[in-house]
């Protein structure tokens, strides 16, 4: 189902419409402006949620895993060490 929806518009907002529109009509442009508004206001929605629950319950740097720094830094030297041992190292 569809719903029509009149709207009013200024002559110099239409005219820009219309120099956007290429091979689309009035309206589906407009219907394409309206979906990419709606999405992008759903995105916000989901971050402001997402960042509301970390605020709520931030994640500490150390957890019942360890340090996550400290995993990132073993990680990058074993892999430096591994790519010297491919390419015998700086010299």
């Amino acid at each position: 189902m569809t719903v029509q929806i009149a709207l009013r518009i200024s002559d110099d907002l239409a005219h820009q419409v219309d120099s956007l529109t290429g091979d689309r009509s009035r309206s589906d442009l407009l219907r394409l402006a309206i979906e990419q508004y709606v999405e992008r206001e759903r995105r916000a929605e989901i971050d402001r949620r997402v960042a509301a629950a970390y605020a709520e319950t931030p994640q500490s740097a150390i957890d019942e895993w360890g340090s996550l720094d400290e995993w990132a830094t073993f990680g990058a030297a074993a892999t430096m060490r591994q790519l010297d041992e491919e390419d015998g190292g700086w010299e």
